[in-house]
């Protein structure tokens, strides 16, 4: 049973291959454009030289995005969005009550949020649609009873924002911490991409925050380091032994078996720069 990790050293083409347009990955508005054989290419489904014509006249009556002029910002919109999802549907996609000018983020971050992105019925668990943490953040990371939520409590002040998959999960069902239905996972996962991605906005600046995940592989954790941009990330390696023993010996979880927990170490690599705790 696997209690310590080889050290992960970040491959020189790292920088390439992580991050925005300055940081290597696609952003969501590039991945909109992809093309899915199984939508159709944007002709076959409506967005043709009609369509073209028809956006440029919305544009040119409603030039200023709707959601930032509704948040008290002034932004150019470049989208007609279609507030509900026409799926198809020749009377929603050319209803004008049912058009919106959005700008590029916004437009992306209901696609993601709203829509379903381009896999509707599943969630993103690392999109690339995030930016830098506006807050001062710190990634807790570990196997399942590593005591990350444990670290978190600890260190958080009053006012401090935490964002943890189980939180939101109870939340939503009204249960216990480790009792809300995992049906509801889609849902739960958006709703942690949500509140991921305020942590951008302006009034962030200055507060605290808390992020809990997961996450053995250390390519992953560089890929939020370089996303969120975090003051620190932090690993607790606490033995699979000790994690099997804490989750089976709390009554309101469910037993383990282990095995989840034995993958986890049998995943992990240290990255360089985490910040190791030890029970």
């Amino acid at each position: 049973m696997a209690t310590s990790a080889p050290l992960f050293k970040r491959p020189q083409s790292a920088a390439r291959g992580w991050g925005g347009p300055a940081r290597g990955v696609m952003p969501a508005s590039n991945l909109a454009t992809v093309y899915d054989p199984r939508r159709g290419s944007s002709a076959e489904r409506g967005y043709g030289h009609r369509w073209r014509v028809y956006r440029l006249g919305f544009l040119a009556e409603q030039p200023l995005c709707v959601r930032c002029l509704a948040a008290g910002q002034t932004t150019a919109a470049n989208i007609v969005d279609h507030i509900e999802p026409h799926k198809g549907c020749e009377r929603l996609f050319w209803d004008a009550l049912n058009h919106q000018a959005l700008c590029r983020t916004c437009h992306d971050r209901k696609t993601v949020m709203e829509d379903g992105g381009l896999r509707p019925g599943r969630v993103n668990w690392h999109p690339a649609w995030l930016q830098p943490s506006e807050a001062v953040l710190t990634i807790v990371c570990g196997a399942p009873g590593s005591g990350k939520s444990t670290y978190v409590a600890r260190h958080a002040g009053a006012g401090d924002v935490v964002i943890d998959v189980d939180v939101i999960g109870s939340a939503l069902c009204g249960t216990r911490l480790h009792d809300w239905d995992k049906r509801r996972l889609i849902e739960v996962g958006r709703e942690r991409n949500r509140q991921l991605m305020a942590l951008a906005e302006p009034d962030m600046r200055g507060r605290r925050a808390w992020f809990i995940v997961s996450e053995p592989q250390a390519e992953q954790r560089e890929w939020w380091h370089v996303m969120l941009q975090p003051e620190q990330i932090v690993v607790c390696e606490t033995p699979a032994s000790m994690c099997i023993a804490r989750i089976n010996g709390d009554a309101e979880r469910p037993r383990t078996s282990g095995k989840i927990i034995e993958q986890w170490w049998r995943t992990y690599r240290r990255r360089p720069t985490d910040v190791v705790v030890h029970p």
